[in-house]
């Protein structure tokens, strides 16, 4: 290419990722103030095919306002460089999406005169004019000094030679062109010293930054993608995780209220079978207490029993002397049922048929109560009015 082999950090057209230093000081550009660009836009005042594109008349800095007098004076063809402060042209450059071109003047290099002359020529002002968003700044040791201040951000101590680079902000244009925690991510492309025999050397240069640019720009995008494709995964990972922990929860709140069933019922079948027990008991104590059962003869009457579930019957001979309370206990004495669950000792009644007649538990003996043969008596629940 005729390019110069000056030692300078980037030099040779190779990729590398900005240095912590560069984006602190492009994080550091943001907070300039800058015109808004529809107050800023003015044609060029050069008629030249090169600047194409509008520049910005802006509040500059005296040293920029200096070079950009030098470069209207000197560059007749050259490319439009924007009419601002660089935080201005990285703004642009992000809006349309294209890499910044940076020219940083050394007015006493020795390869400075012939380098404008190049960088003057009609093609190399329209090729770097439609590629690239242009930038001149001063390299003079001055506080302030833009140029300068930049030149030492990407390592630059000689300022004694003009040097050019190009910048580029890479990423994804969905989130603000390549933005790490809202700052764009800035990385130097190429750095050269100013050293072209001929246009044709420049060019290629230009050309080989714009194409490693890209390659910056398709690598960032595929690692922005990747990482969206992570986070996406991990979203869904979490996600899952969440809702395996909600289902989690549900099926121990559900084993859980299980078990308090099982242990419900289980209460519920202990309480029954005591009460059983309990009652099974007390016929046994019923049944024991009776007195013994009388031969048939004269003075004793055989009583029918016939219980609510309408199956069940029970006989059983009774002396006319015995009292009416003996024939409940006798009927307490079995598990009366019906069709649902037992009954209660203390709701059950003897009723006579004809005529119906409720028979009271009392001291009274059969023979008082009106029985003095055999008899039917129906066992019933007797139910509160």
């Amino acid at each position: 290419m005729g390019r110069s082999t000056a030692a300078l950090p980037g030099d040779g057209g190779f990729e590398i990722h900005i240095l912590s230093s560069l984006l602190v000081y492009w994080k550091r550009l943001q907070s300039v103030e800058v015109f808004p660009l529809t107050m800023c836009l003015r044609q060029p005042a050069r008629s030249s095919a090169a600047s194409s594109r509008p520049t910005f008349e802006a509040r500059t800095r005296a040293d920029t306002k200096i070079l950009l007098k030098v470069l209207d004076e000197k560059l007749a063809d050259g490319p439009a460089f924007v009419r601002d402060n660089l935080a201005t042209a990285l703004t642009i450059a992000q809006l349309e999406k294209k890499p910044i071109f940076v020219y940083l003047h050394a007015p006493a290099g020795v390869s400075t005169p012939p380098f404008l002359k190049i960088l003057g020529s009609k093609e190399i002002g329209t090729f770097f004019s439609r590629d690239f968003v242009c930038w001149a700044g001063l390299l003079r040791d001055t506080r302030g000094s833009e140029g300068y201040e930049l030149a030492k951000e990407l390592g630059v101590r000689d300022i004694s030679e003009s040097i050019i680079a190009v910048l580029g902000m890479v990423g994804d244009e969905a989130q603000s062109a390549g933005s790490e925690n809202g700052v764009p991510v800035l990385r130097l492309v190429q750095l050269s010293r100013t050293r072209f025999p001929n246009a044709t050397g420049l060019m290629q240069w230009g050309v080989d930054a714009k194409d490693a640019w890209k390659r910056m720009r398709t690598e960032r995008e595929k690692e922005l993608s990747r990482a969206r494709l992570v986070k996406e995964q991990n979203s869904e990972y979490e996600r899952a995780l969440a809702e395996d922990e909600h289902k989690r929860k549900i099926e121990e709140e559900e084993e859980r209220e299980e078990e308090r069933r099982k242990l419900d019922a289980a209460r519920k079948k202990k309480e029954c079978e005591d009460l059983r027990e309990k009652a099974r008991i007390e016929r046994q104590r019923l049944l024991d207490s009776l007195p013994a059962e009388p031969e048939p003869g004269s003075g004793v009457a055989n009583i029918r029993f016939l219980f609510p579930d309408g199956h069940t019957r029970k006989s059983r001979r009774f002396s006319l002397d015995t009292m009416t309370k003996v024939l409940f206990d006798f009927v307490n004495s079995h598990e009366v049922l019906t069709d649902e669950d037992a009954i209660n000792p203390e709701r059950l009644r003897l009723v006579t048929r004809y005529p119906r007649r409720v028979l009271e538990k009392s001291e009274r003996t059969l023979k008082e109560a009106g029985i003095t043969s055999d008899y039917v008596l129906c066992v019933e629940e007797a139910f509160s009015q």
